[in-house]
C-alpha cells in the first residue's frame, strides 16, 4: 500500500499531497500487448486527458478481404501531471526513433 508522506512543493510552487508507491513486475509473467488503436478526448470543462487503447489483427472477411477487429484493453484519465510525464516520455522516444533513422 502506498505510504503517505508530508507534502512537498510542486513545480508551480504549490503544496500537494506526496505519495510513493513500489510496484513489483514479474517480467516472466507479463507480456506487452501490441496497440492497434488509440482513442484520446479533451474535455474543456475538466483538466483531464482520456485516452482508450485497443489491440486488435485483421481477420479474414473474404478472399483478399480482412476486417480489423479490436478489443478495449484499458481506458485511462490522465491528469495533467501525468499527461505530461507522457508526453515528455513518447518526445524522447520519437527523438530517439528520428536519430537511429538518420544514421
Amino acid at each position: 500500500m502506498p505510504e503517505e508522506k508530508t507534502p512537498e512543493p510542486t513545480q508551480e510552487g504549490q503544496k500537494g499531497p506526496y505519495r510513493q508507491a513500489i510496484a513489483a513486475l514479474d517480467p516472466y509473467r507479463a507480456a506487452p500487448i501490441y496497440v492497434s488503436g488509440l482513442s484520446v478526448t479533451r474535455r474543456p470543462d475538466v483538466r483531464l486527458f482520456f485516452m482508450a487503447i485497443f489491440s486488435g489483427m485483421p481477420l479474414p472477411a473474404g478472399p483478399n478481404q480482412y476486417d480489423l477487429h479490436e478489443s478495449l484493453i484499458g481506458s485511462f484519465a490522465l491528469d495533467p501531471v501525468n499527461a505530461r510525464f507522457l508526453y515528455e516520455n513518447l518526445g524522447a522516444f520519437l527523438k530517439a526513433l528520428e536519430e537511429e533513422e538518420k544514421k
